[in-house]
């Protein structure tokens, strides 16, 4: 009788060891599940290479923007040489925000410019406009206020331009410029942002070229650009008007 007792209490236990265990597991696997959703990435913006008029985002088969939709004139403050015609040629490059609320580009064959498109409102937004000058690279901010962009200049400069964001009325407008200076060609890489958004840095490379190659002269120290203030738009009120005594005139004589 103490035998089957024994048998039923081991069986008891097993039993209970074995209910507990695929309850760990099934713990272990929802934390795992849970690490994975946390880690969740941004999908990415991207242009066919057989299809450049057209920006695609992972995940929808449908583009979000063709070139027909962009604007077919220069905006009022892009200056431009007369009778120039607007480059709506082909896209180039593309960058989803991270919180995937607005597409950074640059667009054109030659002539090239920068855009913005919000997928929200379909607004879109002429940066710049450069004669001549492809763009290298654009390059968002981790928290989104930001976006980066560099080219190189017919000058011989390399620039790196960054802009943001109005408080009111979320306007983009440029916060910071960085220039190697006129005739100083340098290669830009390994753009970054810290991890808070508040600062870009690079490294850059002084280089000549011999023979229709490249040549690295010197590995110069990286650059970092610190975000300036985002601008307010704060009404300022007008000044007060003193009160001025007024004193009866006393003739001296």
């Amino acid at each position: 009788m103490s035998k089957k007792i024994n048998s039923i209490i081991i069986l008891l236990i097993l039993f209970i060891y074995l209910a507990f265990s695929s309850g760990s597991a099934q713990i272990c696997s929802n934390l795992i599940v849970t690490e994975k959703v946390k880690e969740k990435v941004t999908p990415e913006a991207y242009i066919k290479k057989d299809e450049p008029t057209a920006i695609y985002i992972e995940g929808n088969p449908d583009p979000v923007l063709k070139i027909e939709d962009l604007p077919k004139q220069f905006p009022p403050h892009i200056q431009h040489p007369k009778g120039a015609r607007f480059p709506d040629t082909r896209f180039n490059l593309v960058s989803l925000s991270p919180d995937a609320q607005r597409i950074a580009f640059s667009c054109g064959l030659v002539h090239n410019w920068v855009g913005l498109y919000e997928l929200n409102s379909k607004k879109i937004d002429v940066i710049t406009w450069l004669f001549d000058t492809p763009i290298d690279q654009i390059l968002w901010s981790p928290n989104s206020k930001h976006f980066a962009f560099t080219f190189g200049a017919p000058s011989g400069a390399c620039i790196v331009e960054i802009i943001g964001f109005k408080q009111k009325n979320k306007e983009p407008y440029r916060t910071n410029i960085w220039s190697s200076g006129i005739r100083n060609p340098v290669l830009i890489s390994d753009l970054r942002w810290s991890k808070d958004g508040e600062s870009l840095q690079f490294e850059t490379q002084k280089y000549e070229i011999k023979n229709l190659k490249i040549k690295i002269i010197e590995d110069e120290q990286a650059k970092t650009i610190t975000l300036k203030a985002i601008e307010k738009e704060t009404m300022k009120e007008a000044p007060k008007k003193e009160k001025v005594k007024k004193t009866k005139y006393k003739d001296p004589h």
